[in-house]
Parts: C-alpha cells; sequence; structure tokens
C-alpha cells in the first residue's frame, strides 16, 4: 500500500528526496499528499536528532539538555545547521522561516526551551545525584534515626528523621509538606544515581525551605528539601532490653527510643549531616555505637547480631501441647508487637472489595461454608463482646478457587504483608523462618531416582496448631455471613 501511494504522489523518488533537502523551509508552498508517506526505505534507519543522530527530535533530545548552551551551538555551528529550526537548513538562524513560530516558554524569545540562556538552562539541566532516600530494608542494621521538630510559617511538626550520609540532598515527605502547607520555592530534575551505577530516569522534585529543631528548641538549623512521596520503608527501633538499660545507665538519652511515630519523613544528606555532627561518639558493651549530634543522640549504630538459632531454640521452648492433641506456639516476634499498628480502616475497605466483587458468585456460597466449618471446629473463633473495642491488627482474604483440586476445590488466602503507608506490616515484624523452597529441587531428584513414586497429603495439617491467646488480637479478620 506504501509502494501505491508513492508511486501516484511522486513519480520520482529521488529527486523528491532532494527538493526536500535543498528547499526545506518552502514545503508549505507545495505540500502535498506525498509529505504523509514515509520515505524510509526497510532495513535504514534516519536520523532526525542534529545532536545525537538517533530518531527523536532535536528539540527533545535528553542529551543535549545535559550540554551548555556554548557546546550546543559548537555542534550546530559544526554541522551547518540553524540554531532556531535545529536543521540543516542551509540558512542562518536571522533568516529563520520556522523562527517566528517558536515561543520558549523560559524567556517567551524565538527559539526551543532546549536553546534558552545560560542561566535558564541550568534550571531544566538534570543533576546526577547519590542518593540512599530508596533505603534498604536490611533485618540486622541499625540506621540513625532520631526525632526532631519541624517548623514552617508558624507549623510545626514531630517527625522522624534517619540520617544518610550517602545522600548528596535532602529529603522530605510530600506528607509533611501537606501537613506544612509549606510553599515551593522551584522545581529540580534530579537523576538518581544508584547502587551498581545504575541510574532512574530524570524525575521533578519541588524545593521547600525548612527549619528543624531538637525536641528542647535549644538549637536550631534552616536548609532546603527536595520533595518525595515515601522516604524509605520501614527501620525498627531499637527494642534490646539490655541496649537500652545500658544507655539508661550512662545517661544516654536518644529521642527515638519513646515516640509513637514510626514513619521517616526526612532524610538529612550529607551537606546538611556534616554540619550537625559534633564528633562525640559513646562505644556501648554490645558493641554498638551512640552519634552526638546537634539536634540529639542518634540510634547506636552497627550489625545486629544474628540470633537465627537462638530465636528458634526459643520459639520451640515456648510451644505447649493442649489437651486435644493441638500445638499451640506464639507468634516469633522479630520487633515488638507494640510497632503493628491497627489497619482496621484499610482491611475493611479491602474486605467491603471484595465482598462487592465475589458476593454475587456462585462460589461466595462455598466459601462462607468454609469459615462455618472452621468455626464449628474451633479453628477460628469470634471475638467476645468485652474485646470488640480492644486495639487489633486485621488480615484481609479472599477465596482461590481450582476446579481441579480433588480436596478443596476453594480456599481462604490471608494476606500478612499489607500495611499503610509509612507503617509495617504483620510480615515484616515477624521472623521469616527456614525457605523450604531451596529444598524442591533435592526432593524432585529424589522422586525420580525410582521406577514408581508415592505421594501423600495430610489434610490441613496447618489447623493442628494453635495460637498463643496474647497472639490472637494481631490475626484477626472480618467476616461476613
Amino acid at each position: 500500500m506504501v509502494n501505491l501511494a508513492r508511486t501516484g504522489f511522486a513519480s520520482n523518488q529521488s529527486s523528491r528526496r532532494k527538493e526536500l533537502h535543498n528547499d526545506h523551509v518552502k514545503q508549505s508552498e507545495s505540500t502535498t499528499a506525498s509529505a504523509l508517506v514515509s520515505l524510509q526505505t526497510p532495513g535504514k534507519r534516519i536520523h532526525n536528532c542534529i545532536f545525537c543522530d538517533k530518531s527523536h527530535p532535536s528539540e527533545k533530545c535528553f542529551s543535549a539538555r545535559k550540554m551548555t548552551l556554548a557546546a550546543k551551538q559548537k555542534l550546530l555551528l559544526k554541522k551547518g545547521a540553524c540554531f532556531s529550526c535545529l536543521k540543516k537548513a542551509g540558512h542562518l538562524s536571522k533568516f529563520c522561516n520556522v523562527k517566528n513560530q517558536l515561543n520558549c516558554s523560559h524567556c517567551n524569545n524565538r527559539h526551543f526551551d532546549i536553546m534558552c540562556d545560560k542561566n535558564n538552562e541550568s534550571k531544566c539541566v538534570p543533576k546526577p545525584e547519590n542518593s540512599l532516600s530508596n533505603c534498604s530494608k536490611s533485618e540486622t542494621i541499625f540506621l540513625q534515626t532520631l526525632c526532631v521538630l519541624i517548623r514552617y510559617q508558624g507549623q510545626q511538626e514531630l517527625i522522624r528523621v534517619v540520617m544518610g550520609s550517602g545522600s548528596q540532598s535532602n529529603y522530605i515527605s510530600e506528607k509533611i509538606i501537606d501537613q506544612l502547607k509549606a510553599s515551593p520555592l522551584r522545581t529540580e530534575t534530579v537523576i538518581h544515581a544508584l547502587f551498581g551505577g545504575k541510574e532512574t530516569k530524570p524525575t521533578y522534585h519541588e524545593v521547600f525551605p525548612v527549619e528543624i529543631s531538637n525536641l528542647n528548641i535549644t538549637f536550631s538549623c534552616s536548609f532546603e528539601v527536595l520533595s518525595e512521596k515515601t522516604i524509605c520503608g520501614f527501620i525498627p527501633r531499637i527494642e534490646n532490653k539490655q541496649i537500652l538499660n545500658e544507655l539508661k545507665r550512662k545517661k544516654i538519652d536518644f529521642t527515638d527510643s519513646f515516640r509513637n511515630e514510626t514513619e521517616i519523613n526526612l532524610l538529612i544528606g550529607a551537606d546538611v549531616l556534616g554540619k550537625l555532627l559534633t564528633g562525640n561518639t559513646v562505644e556501648l558493651e554490645s558493641g554498638l555505637t551512640a552519634v552526638e549530634t546537634k539536634l540529639g543522640i542518634s540510634s547506636p549504630t552497627e550489625t545486629e547480631k544474628e540470633k537465627g538459632d537462638l530465636d528458634l531454640n526459643d520459639f520451640n521452648d515456648k510451644v505447649k501441647i493442649l489437651p486435644d492433641g493441638r500445638y499451640e506456639v506464639e507468634l516469633p516476634w522479630k520487633y515488638d508487637s507494640k510497632n503493628l499498628p491497627s489497619n482496621k480502616e484499610l482491611v475493611w475497605k479491602r474486605h467491603e472489595r471484595m465482598i462487592n466483587r465475589s458476593g454475587k458468585g456462585e462460589f461466595f456460597s462455598d466459601y462462607q461454608k468454609v469459615f462455618q466449618d472452621w468455626e464449628k471446629l474451633n479453628i477460628i473463633e469470634r471475638v467476645p463482646d468485652f474485646e470488640l473495642n480492644k486495639e487489633f491488627h486485621c488480615l484481609s482474604h479472599r477465596p482461590v478457587i481450582k476446579l481441579d483440586s480433588q480436596t478443596t476445590k476453594i480456599r481462604p488466602v490471608f494476606d500478612a504483608s499489607a500495611s499503610q503507608r509509612g507503617n509495617p506490616s504483620l510480615n515484616e515484624c515477624l521472623y521469616k523462618g527456614i525457605n523450604l523452597i531451596e529444598l524442591i529441587p533435592d526432593i524432585l531428584d529424589r522422586f525420580r531416582m525410582y521406577p514408581i513414586g508415592i505421594s501423600a497429603d495430610i489434610e490441613k495439617a496447618f489447623l493442628m496448631l494453635s495460637v498463643a491467646p496474647k497472639d490472637r488480637d494481631f490475626l484477626r479478620f472480618f467476616l461476613s455471613l
């Protein structure tokens, strides 16, 4: 079809291409339908960009945005291109007919934004930046955290801060910006350099002026921060009683030990952190080091001792065998259960969506019957009326249907990974245990060693475990019968 169109509108293809090249500006005077036809031949790529020779418009070249105006002008002169239309049109910028159609969004002059003067250009150039704002969720590392007061034009909030010496800039969560009703100074485009030399796409951050102080308001400082939706994931507080007792004995009071706030809302980077450090440190018997800053003592930092075997032994010591033969176990808490807030509203909304989506399905009555059977078997129990107003944590659930299953065609699946922003999930507060998936290849190899294989399944074996009463409020769920 393309060949037919070319034949009908341009009998001499090579001469037409030459005409387009030599008389570029006069195209609008002799426009025909042939202008709609791509002249690109199969296997040959046409390069449009004057700066990088790639197939995108020159005015949208990302590589050129990193260049200075002088470097771009030098390149255009070398290639004989116009400063205005950015094409090899055989004319100077002052004689360019396209120039009158251009309007820079920065200075309103007759050129593309990418050719704006140096002052405006510097505001648009993405600056590469090494940042640890996407912090690791390592389970055995204590990070430097503390609580401070942040102020903006009479508004004040208590926030939790993490010190990030690996970040070149400071970041604040959009949540706190909204609470302070702060107005941005400007917008910056940033490329984040991550571990391994990888770089993110250019992202826009609003820049805000903030003032922070210690809780006693004896020291304050002001600096600029970049807005970010989420600073990092859940960072636990130190809850080791031995460490806390040693800090108390040495009269070391770090502010992050007793506050209810769990979300990190401010990352202080290297540019400000160096001015806040006093140089005083306190080494603890546990091997941790408490660092003093002008904002207060930060949480002691170092790697926590691995204690997988010790926790497993402790878990086994707490196992009880009930009169009915079931095993009663406590949840293997990695962090204090106080870190796990109520998520009633989040789970209730999920439950309503599940009812609206599955309530009219043919299998929903079977799904309800599963819970009714569990209640008859004392696998689940209703929450007593006098405990309904007690603080608790919920699990959302949904039906999983497998019609080809010989035993369980429909079963509930609970989600312990759901969490609200800035708060941990139940899974994050518990030890994971042994990864049994790694054993599957060995099991398959042994299964193939012999000509005949036998498989068996213990029905609902996990239901032989009973959760200790003190941990049951963390496993509540909603049910509509």
